[in-house]
């Protein structure tokens, strides 16, 4: 027997947090129990991650699987899967450790329920050492771990419903119980430096928003403006720091160009042309719920070959990064399209602070007159606009 697809919505409204328990690891069961329930592939593949840790034969893809977070044996498992007659019995925890002789109870009821030697007991945590109880633990391992096998089944297995996925490793890295990166002696060396970085590019982004860029676009079309979020001019806002081209509201973007430094692949899905090293860019925003379907139009796949071919041969340095023809996970549809250069590269041989905004200003510039002299663009933008909605 195996469960029925269950909405997730409905999973999350009958969610509740269990007395005496931490609120986060029941969170944590359900929303995992619902990606395992409703997705046999990714779970067949969980549980022989298992499998291998155990030493023992792998859980064939066509096993029925059943999974039960409401098994009361007088004591709650947070989880339970009947792989065909085999047994798993799941611990969960985050930031708490067990207690008494919780494992051992559900190594006497489970012998009680399924027999000696059809079933397992595993324990999932968020380090090693809250790896105690170990004579009754057959596999123990972090959730960690779980956020690799998920990205590594993904990989290989793309579904629609991925960007679940991705929603729950984003919930164990917000916790602080996703993969942890190791302290590199560079970042160290770097630190104090380091520090001076941003306030730095802040003075720099004023001076940019005060030139006359309307002297390489359209006239009447150059109104630079800076998001303001939480107060704070310049702020750190969706991975970038820049300002916005082309004018209107922030929402319209029909569409806006960016200029600026990407420094953060969080939320554009696009990584950086170097890793780990900022992005200079111009990047070109549209707002997808206006024109949920923009890039099915001639004129826009029109724009992408000719500004495409303009940036590779006018441009030398800079990068046509086409997000949504590349295989990155998952799209973002707000941000299509990055003409970038490495900042390393940019601001090599400047001294000044005078020198740099000297150079931002000759690499933004050139971008934004191709950009000008693309009609496809403005081809595309007229489309944008007439089929606004009122």
């Amino acid at each position: 027997m195996t469960n029925p697809p269950t909405s997730l919505f409905l999973a999350l409204r009958s969610y509740r947090p269990r007395d005496n328990h931490d609120p986060l690891e029941n969170f944590v069961t359900a929303a995992f129990a619902w990606l395992l329930e409703n997705h046999p592939g990714f779970a067949a593949f969980y549980l022989n991650q298992i499998t291998a840790k155990l030493g023992i034969p792998e859980i064939a893809a066509d096993t029925p699987l059943c999974w039960d977070m409401q098994a009361d044996w007088g004591v709650i498992p947070d989880l339970v899967c009947d792989a065909g007659g085999h047994h798993f019995i799941f611990e969960h925890k985050v930031h708490s450790y067990l207690h008494g002789l919780q494992l051992a109870n559900y190594r006497r009821l489970g012998e009680a329920k399924y027999g000696l030697g059809k079933f397992h007991v595993v324990l999932v945590t968020r380090d090693a050492d809250q790896h105690t109880q170990q004579a009754d633990t057959d596999a123990a391992f972090c959730w960690h771990e779980v956020h690799g096998w998920i990205r590594q089944w993904r990989a290989q297995a793309p579904v629609d419903t991925g960007f679940l996925f991705d929603d729950f490793c984003s919930l164990l890295d917000d916790e602080g119980i996703g993969p942890k990166d190791a302290i590199t002696l560079t970042s160290v060396v770097t630190y104090i430096p380091a520090r001076t970085f941003l306030p730095n590019l802040v003075g720099l982004l004023r001076q940019l928003k005060r030139h006359s860029w309307q002297d390489y676009l359209p006239p009447g079309l150059a109104n630079p403006f800076v998001f303001e979020k939480r107060g704070e001019r310049y702020a750190n806002r969706w991975g970038r720091m820049g300002i916005d081209l082309l004018g209107g509201d922030v929402l319209d973007f029909l569409p806006g160009i960016f200029l600026g430094v990407y420094h953060n692949t969080w939320d554009h899905s696009t990584p950086q042309l170097v890793p780990d090293i900022p992005d200079f860019t111009i990047i070109v925003t549209v707002n997808k719920e206006l024109h949920p379907r923009y890039d099915e139009s001639p004129a826009y796949k029109a724009m992408i070959e000719a500004l495409g071919s303009a940036i590779r041969t006018q441009a030398p340095g800079f990068d046509f990064h086409h997000h949504l023809e590349s295989q990155e996970t998952p799209k973002n549809r707000w941000h299509p399209l990055h003409i970038r250069r490495c900042l390393l590269d940019v601001l090599r041989g400047t001294r000044t602070a005078e020198d740099q905004r000297q150079r931002f200003i000759e690499q933004g510039s050139h971008v934004l007159k191709l950009i000008t002299l693309c009609q496809p663009f403005w081809d595309w933008r007229a489309e944008l606009q007439a089929s606004k909605p009122a």
